[in-house]
This record gives structure tokens, C-alpha cells and sequence, in this order.
């Protein structure tokens, strides 16, 4: 009984929602979330090429230091610890 009764609420729920994106309003409404998400879409894209341009940036200073800068900075040292 539970289960037909949420069969027939989700389908009633379903079709409220197919009814409303398939009018002139769902239409705008589906425009403008693909336009978010493209959006969205790219800005991540533009961190993530900035991420990846300052770990590259950061790894080249870190090769380009002496050895006893960098484990200063990294706080790794080849003796075991006590």
C-alpha cells in the first residue's frame, strides 16, 4: 500500500514538473540554469588553471632553492625523529 501510494505521488509529482518545464516559463527557467551552469563551469576551469599555475610556480622556486632552505621550509629533515 506505502509503495503505490509513492508510486502514484512521485508520478503525480513527475508530471507536475514535466508540465511546467515543457511551458514558455520551463523553457526560460532551463535557459537560464544552462547559462549558470556554463558559467559556473568555467570559472572553475579559470581556478583551476590558476591553482595549477601557482603549485607549478611554487614547485620551480622550490627546486631553485638550496637544499637547506627547503627542508626548512617543508620541516622535513633526513634524521629519524627521538
Amino acid at each position: 500500500m506505502k509503495f503505490t501510494l509513492g508510486l502514484l505521488l512521485g508520478a503525480a509529482v513527475g508530471g507536475i514538473i514535466v508540465h511546467y518545464l515543457d511551458s514558455v516559463e520551463g523553457y526560460a527557467l532551463r535557459r537560464r540554469i544552462s547559462k549558470d551552469v556554463n558559467d559556473l563551469s568555467d570559472s572553475f576551469s579559470e581556478m583551476a588553471d590558476t591553482v595549477t599555475e601557482k603549485a607549478k610556480s611554487l614547485i620551480g622556486k622550490k627546486e631553485a632553492m638550496p637544499e637547506e632552505e627547503r627542508i626548512m621550509i617543508v620541516g622535513i629533515t633526513e634524521e629519524p625523529l627521538p
